[in-house]
């Protein structure tokens, strides 16, 4: 905040689900995490900035209906008849509804999880509905369903940056041992936006560790986790609750090639559950009654922060990946063991050659009953 500044009361109150307050949100104040969200809300109300931020997040399992729209009685997508800006990379289609058929955690189902996703980054605030997310006051979803195989979520990432994407949230990845290394340097969709001149902000999951109870390992040598420490992405690991809220989660990913940590376990929009009363449930029970819904792990962490970039690219709409990376290390609250380390910027650690697209736009099988935009070339 500005000294000797006043804001209206409305400034400082947004309803959300059941009637509660996003600003006392220990997440987004100046104690707990001390990430100093609300007060980065209350900077852009006061200033009148309202330059809308895309984040396309890039996941599996959006709670929409058939025809693309939002779904249940909590939804922070927009309110139908709207329809949210989607595509379908696996059905190659315009309509990303669906649960998400990838296990998360092990085995354990997390059928919608791309609706956590969204919800963090870009949920509406103050529509007494489900929970503002961190860019709420400036940010619009577009919501890029996946199947989770590399060459799928490379043609979502083309996708994203030819159709204007300011920010593209990456809640996955995994580690990449040579022959993977080796396709990563000839696929380069980040690297060939970046290089083709975009001024796009790529953030992306740490990941969740290893075994039972998950234990976090170091993102870098010898388990290289991609897209973590790609060229251009800013790499989000996990940070504890109070008392500890400077020290990472245990099954937090960590390392020299993690930019920053982030909180975790959020208050999003309502959908069905994944795990029931006796265990995971089958994908045919994906679409159960929906219920409140806290979103967890890295694949929280990472959304929040590209909200927060959300915010930073519609105060300056000329900063990169390299920029929001930079200050967020210089602002960011120093943190306890292996939260102790930033890298400073997620830029160009080795020379890659570009490589042209080479799929069409393919008609598509539900085209033209979502959005109108088409997908870029894979």
């Amino acid at each position: 905040t500005e000294p000797q500044q006043a804001f209206p009361q409305t400034m400082f109150t947004r309803v959300e689900r059941a009637g509660t307050d996003a600003f006392t949100d220990q997440r987004y104040g100046t104690t707990s995490n001390q990430t100093n969200v609300a007060l980065a809300w209350q900077f852009l109300l006061a200033h009148g900035i309202q330059q809308r931020v895309e984040v396309a997040i890039i996941d599996s399992g959006f709670w929409l209906d058939t025809q693309g729209r939002a779904r249940g009685a909590d939804s922070d997508f927009v309110p139908a008849p709207a329809v949210p800006v989607q595509y379908d990379f696996v059905q190659d289609d315009s309509i990303a509804d669906g649960p998400n058929a990838q296990p998360c955690a092990a085995t354990n189902p997390c059928f919608w999880h791309g609706t956590g996703a969204a919800g963090v980054a870009t949920g509406i605030m103050n529509n007494n509905l489900g929970h503002a997310g961190t860019g709420s006051p400036i940010a619009t979803p577009i919501l890029l369903k996946t199947n989770g195989t590399r060459t799928n979520r490379n043609w979502a990432v083309r996708t994203a940056v030819a159709w204007g994407a300011h920010v593209v949230s990456m809640s996955f990845g995994g580690d990449c041992n040579r022959a993977c290394r080796i396709y990563d340097r000839d696929h380069t969709p980040l690297a060939d936006a970046v290089n083709a001149g975009s001024r796009i902000v790529f953030v992306a999951a740490a990941g969740n560790g290893r075994g039972t109870p998950a234990a976090g390992y170091d993102v870098g040598d010898p388990n290289f986790r991609h897209p973590c420490i790609e060229d251009h992405v800013i790499c989000v690991g996990a940070v504890q609750e109070t008392p500890s809220a400077l020290t990472p989660t245990a099954f937090s990913n960590f390392g020299a090639r993690v930019t920053v940590f982030a909180p975790t376990n959020l208050t999003v929009m309502s959908y069905p559950q994944s795990i029931g009363p006796t265990g995971p449930l089958p994908i045919a029970q994906a679409s159960g009654p929906e219920q409140p819904q806290t979103f967890g792990g890295t694949s929280a962490s990472t959304p929040f922060v590209a909200g927060v970039a959300a915010m930073m690219r519609a105060i300056n709409p000329n900063l990169n990946s390299g920029d929001v990376a930079r200050i967020l290390a210089e602002t960011a609250r120093p943190g306890v063991g292996n939260a102790s380390r930033v890298r400073a910027s997620p830029g160009s650690r080795r020379r890659r050659r570009v490589r042209r697209p080479g799929r069409g736009e393919g008609a598509g099988r539900r085209a033209g009953r979502g959005a109108a935009r088409r997908p870029a070339g894979l």
